[in-house]
């Protein structure tokens, strides 16, 4: 029997909220010398169409300040070593890269002066415009793409409503004037936290940024309210029926992709419930990956994982295939959900589930990235490194028994609703699922992206 992996070392750390009401943590883990960085700002309940404003927000938030153009702000970051990647998902608006060590303080500056008094200029907005949709356009023609832009709103119905990534229709009407006002009514460091992780000193760092943030101040609402996620809704209506798996078929192509969604609840995710996700497609020897892919030979590639961006978790699981094994694989899909659900693992393999989880989360923070990642994930309330060991120690506790409850609860296939895009066999039922043949596939510019 293999020992357990050790205890997390909890690397150095200091953190402050300033009176703004922005967070800065700092964590000491020299490995290279850089800074990893992650700025997140919470934007707050977002109305129908409002997600397009806040992409075209990210995309030319470092594009045009005062005194300084596109060419000048990209040889300023050169020279600092750094590569900074705006994004938006799921009403967040953040920040993420790195810098070289010596570079962190101007990089800081820069951030701070970016955030006051980006002015969002006409020209960069038109060609932000036509760069995110180019990007979304492309990002559709893939029926895995599809497939995920669909699920959101069958698990989700009328609660994922204004929270979805934009269409391409709403993109193209965004103004410079619209993305302004959102930049001053929504982006605030009462919503948002900083995240520095590397070869820095944590004390003297929390201090310096305190000083260079200090001038962001709370223009727009005024009130220093933090924005919160909009909760999903209960009994949100719109989504689509428990057990069902709406068919859309494609005029082209000899790929289909199933996906597969179920809202988790209402609160975080437990530990219980994490450990039930790895171990049905969250890890290399899941029960999804030993069936379909090593056995059956049925997917090319599968996967589930656990998505907490619009309010409540979500278990998502996915599957690529070939267009005339499509239909074996959403019965075998089906078939593994059934099995988990009635027959839960032993305490053999909750054990080895629950250290390739805790083995595998570890390595990840041995890197800058992974732990600068992991520390922007949490709640403002829980940014600490001492939250992930925590975290830890309740994995720790899971038995076989609390992970065959959360199974019998979480996953029969009742649950789920899906979709299922590709050329397929038209039918009434495949295994535990009704399909639901859609007559075509929906327009481009009805499609909302995730992530983009």
């Amino acid at each position: 029997m293999t020992a357990e992996p050790p205890a997390w070392p909890v690397p150095p750390s200091a953190a402050t909220t300033l009176p703004s009401g922005l967070r800065v943590l700092a964590v000491r883990l020299p490995t290279v010398p850089r800074v990893e960085l992650r700025l997140t700002a919470d934007l707050g309940t977002v109305a129908p169409g409002l997600s397009a404003r806040a992409s075209i927000l990210a995309a030319t938030l470092l594009r045009g300040l005062p005194g300084r153009d596109r060419q000048d702000i990209e040889t300023l970051l050169g020279r600092l070593g750094c590569d900074l990647v705006p994004l938006v998902h799921g009403g967040r608006l953040s920040l993420r890269g790195g810098v070289l060590s010596g570079g962190l303080v101007p990089l800081l500056r820069f951030l701070a002066y970016a955030v006051t008094a980006a002015t969002h200029p006409e020209q960069e907005v038109q060609a932000a415009r036509t760069a995110v949709g180019g990007q979304l356009a492309l990002a559709r023609a893939t029926p895995a793409t599809q497939a995920l832009a669909l699920i959101r709103p069958r698990v989700h119905g009328d609660g994922a409503a204004g929270q979805e990534p934009p269409t391409l229709q709403q993109l193209a009407g965004v103004t410079a004037e619209q993305v302004r006002t959102l930049h001053t009514e929504r982006l605030l460091p009462s919503s948002a936290t900083l995240v520095l992780v590397g070869d820095l000193d944590p004390d003297a760092t929390v201090h310096t940024a305190r000083g260079i943030f200090d001038g962001w101040g709370t223009a727009g609402t005024g009130d220093g309210t933090t924005r919160q996620m909009c909760p999903r809704a209960a009994g949100a209506t719109g989504a689509g029926a428990a057990g069902a798996i709406a068919v859309h078929p494609t005029a082209a192509g000899d790929r289909a992709y199933l996906c597969l969604g179920a809202p988790m609840g209402d609160g975080p995710v437990g530990p219980a419930l994490h450990l039930a996700n790895v171990m049905l497609g969250g890890f290399p020897r899941s029960r999804l990956e030993r069936r379909l892919r090593d056995r059956d030979a049925l997917a090319y590639t599968v996967w589930s994982s656990l998505d907490s961006g619009l309010g409540g978790p979500q278990l998502i699981v996915c599957a690529d295939t070939a267009a005339p094994t499509a239909l074996r694989l959403t019965e075998a899909v089906g078939d593994e959900l059934t099995r988990l659900a009635q027959g839960p693992p032993d305490a053999r393999q909750t054990a080895a589930v629950r250290d390739y989880a805790i083995g595998s989360a570890q390595i990840a923070w041995s890197s800058q990235t992974g732990l600068a990642d992991a520390l922007a994930e949490l709640p403002a309330a829980r940014q600490d490194p001492a939250a992930l060991a925590a975290r830890q120690d309740e994995l720790r506790q899971v038995d076989a028994e609390a992970l065959a409850e959360v199974c019998r609860r979480m996953l029969p296939p009742s649950r789920f609703t899906g979709v299922l895009v590709g050329p397929t066999t038209a039918q009434d039922s495949v295994g535990p699922w009704r399909l639901e043949p859609v007559q075509s596939a929906p327009p481009a510019d009805e499609l909302s992206i995730p992530g983009t």
